[in-house]
């Protein structure tokens, strides 16, 4: 019992260490109140909505590592189609001259277009 003693009395010098700095902190806390008020009915009004998205984000994540899979999958493919999409540029770029060829072909045949839809 007396080894107890001494342990209690540094509790409690380590408890009357403690005392001013509460005293300070005690206004502090007093202060915040009217704000923690005005914060209490903002969170009431959030809690209904999180309530309504954590289900969706539960129905949401797996979806998104699904598509992640996915995309690892397909990345490789559209990274072989690379080499085919420069192959075509050649052959687009040949089509054009042909295109401003025809279009004003095109343009003389809308007369005869609307004529005939009136038919």
């Amino acid at each position: 019992m007396m080894d107890i003693i001494p342990d209690l009395i540094d509790i409690i010098l380590d408890i009357m260490d403690i005392i001013p700095n509460l005293t300070d902190i005690i206004p502090d806390l007093i202060d915040t109140i009217p704000n923690m008020m005005d914060i209490i009915p903002n969170l009431m009004d959030i809690i209904p909505n999180l309530t309504g998205i954590i289900p969706d984000l539960t129905d949401i994540i797996p979806n998104m590592m699904y598509i992640i899979s996915n995309m690892t999958d397909i990345i490789p493919a559209q990274m072989d189609t690379i080499p085919i999409m420069m192959d075509t540029i050649p052959n687009v770029t040949d089509i054009i001259p042909n295109l401003t060829d025809i279009i004003p072909d095109l343009m003389d045949t809308i007369p005869n277009m609307m004529d005939t839809s009136l038919i």
